[in-house]
């Protein structure tokens, strides 16, 4: 019988605008897998607990809802291999990431979390350069992509915006500063399969792109990660990553990025089989 492969597409609340492209990329994936010879699966997040773990050998999971994690919980219990896995997804939630990536020396701009219930004052935002301007992320690990992220430089409109999301029942928003510099969206894989970087900062500036890659390996890698991407702004002197995310679409890079994370894939069942014949002789 052909080992099994699911495939989880995300929700379309946490990414309306990217629906299309983000069932794309994991579609392209499964069809590597096929091409393979895995039998492969396609499930919506809604769907997952219909399913019983133990029939497929590896779950490729976009999801972010939590009640689909709990369900890729049970997987991974089971002994599957989820990528990315469940808590290396709720490791890139905004009330965790800067903690991880800070922990890891990644270069990030000064943040902090702060609760929407309670008045702030001028001692939350002393750190901060408000004429500059700070954005103001929703933080609760279920946020949706329509909670947008808001640019503020004055401390009214800080407590305006988190007494917004307050109402729409957040509890916490990130308070990052904002930084001067071109903004760059990179895509990566475990294992030093893939990185890139666009626009392509390793082509255009050799010494600051491998820099990037490998500050952002290591986040991946600190974080748990086997695909993922993010955003980072790049000056002359240097880079600060502003975010970071579990399988984004990949959609400039879609082709390239689809056959880096299907042959990481192969590699990592490779090595959990390996493990469990040693294990058993």
């Amino acid at each position: 019988m052909k080992a099994r492969v699911l495939g989880i597409y995300r929700e379309v609340e946490h990414s309306p605008a990217m629906a299309a492209a983000d069932k794309a990329i994991l579609d392209a994936v499964l069809n590597r897998f096929t091409e393979l010879g895995f039998s492969v699966a396609r499930l919506a997040p809604t769907q997952v607990a219909e399913v019983e773990p133990r029939t497929f050998v590896l779950v490729l999971a976009m999801c972010k809802n939590n009640h689909a994690l709990q369900r890729l919980a049970v997987f991974e219990r089971e002994g599957v291999l989820v990528i990315n896995s469940t808590l290396a997804i709720r490791n890139c939630c905004r009330d965790l990431l800067d903690a991880g990536l800070s922990r890891r020396g990644v270069p990030v701009p000064p943040g902090k979390l702060i609760e929407t219930a309670r008045p702030i004052d001028e001692r939350d935002v002393a750190g901060f350069d408000l004429k500059r301007g700070v954005f103001v992320k929703p933080a609760d690990p279920e946020a949706l992509a329509s909670h947008a992220v808001a640019k503020i430089q004055e401390i009214t409109a800080l407590r305006r915006v988190l007494s917004a999301l307050g109402a729409k029942g957040l509890r916490r928003a990130y308070v990052q500063q904002a930084v001067q510099g071109a903004e760059v969206k990179f895509y990566g894989v475990g294992g030093g399969r893939y990185f890139a970087a666009l626009p392509d900062v390793i082509e255009s500036t050799p010494a600051l792109g491998r820099a990037l890659a490998s500050a952002a390996g290591g986040a991946a890698k600190a974080l748990g990660l086997e695909v993922w991407g993010g955003n980072a702004v790049v000056s002359e002197a240097g880079f600060s990553i502003i975010d970071f995310n579990a399988w984004p679409s990949f959609a400039p890079v879609r082709d390239a990025a689809a056959h880096a994370i299907a042959r990481r894939c192969v590699t990592l069942l490779e090595r959990a089989a390996a493990r469990f014949d040693e294990a058993k002789a």
